[in-house]
């Protein structure tokens, strides 16, 4: 009898601790479809709230917006560059101006590289403006710029051209009452981690006087944290236009308190889709002009 009561202890231990586990994990999961019904209303909301051409442009394939949304050359009165567009069947552009910091964000694929190029054909259309390519994926992300701009590859040959832009250049250009513009894409943030602690140096200089100075920063980076970009660096960028990126973590990084204001790019649903920020810019989700084999 004593061993049946223990087996009948055991066994009503065993069945407590399974039921109460069982009450935890229930309520785990009901939590879980809790919160993913409630993102499911807001993320409903908010996509009733976008324009039509908008919402159809998320539900076309990948060709079909690569056919309607084709880039073509700007007009060279034109002073500010058009980078974006509200939508598929909308002919209103964002424009930006080129003339300052800029900072394209994003995960690997999301359009950040196409945008630098619709920057960089734009300037290099313009007879006033230089255009050079520092490149850090070993010649891949300066392929479309080889044959037309300057491209340097070589750490050492990159930290040279800093060395003299800082040394000889930059005071040149303070001399000159309208100094001619210089575009320097930086399109992987790997190109900053290999500078060494003097190049780094003469990149925050340029940075911080460049753009007075007709040298402006156009930089393509995957993770906008402190350990890929010193703050010295990421504070300069006066335009930021960003991509899908991983998460509210990175959106926090790039945007800090904005982000409870409606700059959360972790919440765009496919490449191409862009939030432009400027000062006095209003979080709005738009599209990004692709480029046409010949640009």
């Amino acid at each position: 009898m004593a061993i049946i009561a223990a087996l009948l202890g055991l066994l009503g231990v065993f069945l407590f601790f399974r039921i109460r586990l069982a009450k935890d994990n229930h309520k785990a999961r009901r939590e879980v479809r809790v919160r993913l019904r409630a993102e499911s209303t807001v993320r409903e909301s908010e996509d009733l709230r976008r324009p039509l051409s908008q919402r159809l442009h998320t539900l076309l394939p990948d060709f079909a917006v690569e056919r309607l949304m084709v880039w073509r050359p700007q007009k060279h009165r034109i002073r500010k560059v058009r980078i974006t567009r509200y939508g598929i069947f909308t002919r209103r552009y964002v424009r930006i101006n080129p003339a300052q910091h800029i900072a394209c964000i994003g995960m690997t694929g999301s359009g950040k590289s196409s945008t630098l190029r619709v920057l960089g054909a734009w300037a290099m259309q313009r007879p006033n403006w230089d255009v050079e390519c520092l490149d850090g994926k070993w010649g891949a992300s300066s392929r479309p710029y080889k044959g037309k701009v300057t491209v340097r590859t070589d750490i050492d040959d990159i930290e040279a051209r800093l060395a003299d832009l800082v040394d000889r250049e930059l005071p040149l250009r303070a001399e000159l009452m309208d100094p001619p513009h210089l575009a320097l894409i930086i399109d992987e943030s790997r190109v900053i981690n290999m500078l060494s602690t003097v190049g780094l140096r003469d990149l925050v200089t340029i940075a911080q006087t460049g753009r007075e100075l007709g040298v402006h920063l156009w930089c393509g980076f995957q993770d906008p944290k402190a350990s890929s970009i010193p703050t010295e660096i990421r504070d300069q960028f006066s335009c930021k236009i960003v991509h899908l990126i991983q998460n509210g973590e990175a959106a926090h990084v790039v945007f800090k308190e904005l982000t409870s204001a409606g700059w959360s790019p972790q919440k765009l649903t496919r490449a191409g889709q862009v939030l432009v920020w400027e000062p006095r810019r209003k979080p709005r989700v738009t599209y990004s002009l692709w480029l046409s084999n010949k640009a």
